[in-house]
């Protein structure tokens, strides 16, 4: 059984035997499965040559073709999978940046989230995507030559225990997938999203608005932040820093986002930047804070 997958603008196809293995990467990877799309040029990476193709034996990864890559034998095959690919993607970087951010495209803008690891990131996109955005990816993200690249799959939300009973409000519709980070005892449950909607697996720039939103957790409020804040939160986001972010990512507004709720902050957040003109005072901007 194969999988043909479309990551970080990178052609991927994984073959295995397991049906379960297969099913769950399925599962998993289900926005990469779809075709490319783009919104302002054509982008073709859903044809050419295969950038990376794998077998998925026993025990082990082989690598047909494409860089081989060194994978803990304690970890599971599906989470030695997720750890070639990303080092795949950080291999063939190069001089181009990769950001460990979320990004979708809503409304003509590009939104890009940063926040450490449990921040918010794939939160604050999951919000998003139910609000009607397009989804590029909740946790790394490529820029090549003016044109964004994501890691599409389906978004995950905070680690939980399988065992949980009844499972919480907010992972109502969520899959809770198990994986197993280590050959440990109980396992660790990693509750998955996707629900359908619009995957745009490579987005050109095309000098619109890239809106940067600096997002934690907290009482909610939203602060607006200068030309150098912005430049700070990008360049702390780098995975594999580059001076391509003045070209691709410079021109555009960027903001603080304390959260407590991600569909009420996303939804406040969207208000704002779709009025630029709103003050603190006025009822669309009511969690806008004043710059200090």
């Amino acid at each position: 059984m194969s999988l043909n997958l479309l990551i970080c603008g990178m052609r991927v196809r994984i073959h295995t035997k397991d049906k379960a293995l297969h099913e769950s990467i399925e599962r998993y990877y289900r926005p990469a499965l779809q075709r490319c799309s783009s919104i302002g040029a054509k982008a073709q990476i859903d044809k050419g040559e295969i950038d990376l193709e794998i077998d998925i034996l026993e025990n082990s990864l082989q690598f047909i073709q494409g860089l081989a890559t060194e994978t803990p034998a304690d970890q599971s095959l599906f989470s030695q999978l997720e750890s070639a690919l990303v080092q795949t993607i950080l291999g063939s970087a190069g001089i181009h940046p990769v950001l460990h951010a979320g990004c979708v495209y809503h409304r003509g803008r590009i939104i890009v989230f940063i926040a450490p690891s449990g921040g918010g990131k794939s939160s604050m996109t999951r919000a998003a995507v139910r609000a009607g955005a397009s989804y590029i990816t909740d946790d790394v993200l490529v820029i090549k030559s003016g044109t964004l690249y994501g890691f599409a799959r389906a978004i995950r939300q905070e680690v939980v225990s399988p065992q949980l009973d009844p499972i919480p409000h907010y992972l109502a519709d969520c899959h809770l997938e198990v994986l197993r980070v280590v050959q440990r005892s109980p396992p660790i449950a990693v509750p998955i999203w996707w629900q359908g909607g619009q995957v745009i697996h490579a987005l050109p720039i095309n000098g619109q608005e890239v809106i940067v939103v600096n997002i934690e957790r907290g009482p909610q409020l939203i602060r607006p932040f200068s030309a150098i804040e912005r430049m700070i939160a990008l360049h702390e986001s780098a995975i594999v820093s580059s001076a391509e972010y003045d070209g691709s990512l410079g021109a555009g507004r960027g903001f603080s986002l304390a959260w407590e709720d991600p569909a009420e902050a996303f939804a406040a957040l969207d208000s704002i930047i779709s009025d630029p003109k709103g003050t603190p005072e006025s009822p669309k901007s009511s969690y806008l804070a004043s710059v200090v």
